[in-house]
């Protein structure tokens, strides 16, 4: 057998390429933030002036804010999946991650100053955002377990800030509070919590 016949019948023989990851993960959030897009809208239902917030600060940084730091962290956590790979310096990364990190430490900094900052429905708001993204969280890890992490914690915390954030965009359609420091803190907090979670179930489900 020769050569070109021994790469012809390998070539024929060889399975169906998959999906890349990032288009897996892509469909995987998606799915989710259908789903509890939908959740939200039959349990809740949609708020009258979704439209109009969309031009406030608060509305950007809900969806704006939200969607860009999921694709954000889900892209890096792809790019984490592959051994060897090291994450790429892409300048929307990069100023996502940075905003929201700003962000979050000025609501901190702001709360320390003012107990205004941090209402009382700050912490129910996180809460149901940290319920909402766990099934997101657990889809998001098992098509990264796809991939070979060769460090699944910081993947994990990766997926765990996608899942948050998607699970931001689904609950912003109901949410009627518009303050920045409240969606700042209720929202950051829940993605920053969100990201703990993914760090520690990464460390055992994508560890290989």
């Amino acid at each position: 057998m020769t050569t070109d016949e021994l790469i012809r019948r390998l070539s024929a023989e060889a399975p169906a390429p998959r999906p890349r990851l990032e288009l897996r993960l892509f469909a995987t959030l998606s799915a989710g933030l259908l789903a509890l897009g939908l959740w939200v809208a039959t349990r809740y239902g949609v708020r009258a002036d979704l439209p109009a917030t969309l031009a406030t600060s608060a509305g950007a940084l809900k969806f704006v804010g939200g969607a860009a730091l999921a694709l954000a962290a889900g892209r890096l956590a792809c790019r984490l999946s592959r051994p060897g790979s090291r994450p790429e310096v892409c300048p929307l990364s990069v100023a996502t991650l940075v905003l929201a990190a700003l962000a979050l430490g000025w609501t901190a900094a702001g709360a320390a100053l003012s107990a205004s900052l941090a209402p009382a429905g700050a912490a129910s708001c996180a809460r149901s955002i940290l319920l909402l993204s766990a099934p997101i969280l657990a889809g998001a890890l098992l098509t990264l377990r796809v991939g070979a992490p060769t460090r699944p914690a910081a993947t994990g915390a990766l997926a765990g800030v996608a899942a948050g954030a998607m699970a931001c965009l689904a609950y912003a359609l109901w949410c009627p509070a518009d303050g920045v420091a409240f969606v700042a803190l209720s929202y950051g907090g829940a993605i920053a919590v969100a990201g703990l979670a993914g760090a520690l179930a990464g460390g055992r489900v994508l560890a290989w």
